[in-house]
């Protein structure tokens, strides 16, 4: 076997472009704490609660001082996956156009799948789910969507929040079909 020509570092640059391509679900996920958790096997968010705004009286004495409520949590490094294939003649397996780049992209596929499976059993923790919903029509896509965010904003999401929502491509269509609809029968409503 010759290795004269292997280049790992460019082929891990190549896989992990790949990996971030294909990931979905990531993309809905808060990943600032993503280089800090490199840096060992746990990360301590600080949390911090909002101070209790009072009524002030001029003159008057103000409450002792609120130590406020401690809402650290810990992100813990507990998943990991990879990918592990040989080529028995890297000389030969580069010079076969887009073998390689194969193999990267098929790798890159499997972690990405991986990771957004993960990210999507994250949900069974959530406080909130809704009844499973028999979606046949436009406005039954509608109203889905809009009951999800009158739920979101009956718990404490702000109407100006960004929110996120995944959909199928079919149930993209249904929606948008509706909404086209919409804005072409109802322009002042939208």
């Amino acid at each position: 076997m010759a290795y004269d020509n292997f280049k790992p570092t460019i082929w891990s640059a190549k896989i992990q472009a790949e990996l971030e391509k294909l990931c979905i679900l990531q993309e809905s996920c808060n990943t600032q704490f993503q280089g800090e958790v490199g840096e060992g096997k746990r990360v301590k968010i600080i949390g911090a609660t909002r101070p209790t705004a009072k009524v002030y009286m001029p003159g008057s004495e103000i409450d002792a001082a609120e130590t406020p409520v401690d809402t650290s949590m810990y992100l813990d490094v507990n998943q990991y996956r990879y990918t592990h294939f040989i080529v028995e003649d890297i000389d030969q397996a580069q010079s076969v156009d887009g073998l390689m780049q194969s193999y990267i992209k098929g790798s890159a596929q499997e972690l990405a799948e991986q990771r957004d499976s993960f990210i999507a059993s994250l949900s069974a923790t959530a406080t909130y789910f809704s009844e499973q919903t028999e979606i046949s029509t436009e406005d039954d896509a509608k109203t889905l969507i809009d009951d999800a965010f009158v739920q979101l904003w009956n718990n404490g999401v702000k109407i100006s929040d960004s929110v996120v929502i995944e959909i199928t491509p079919w149930f993209y269509n249904m929606f948008k079909n509706k909404l086209t609809e919409l804005y072409t029968n109802n322009v002042e409503l939208i």
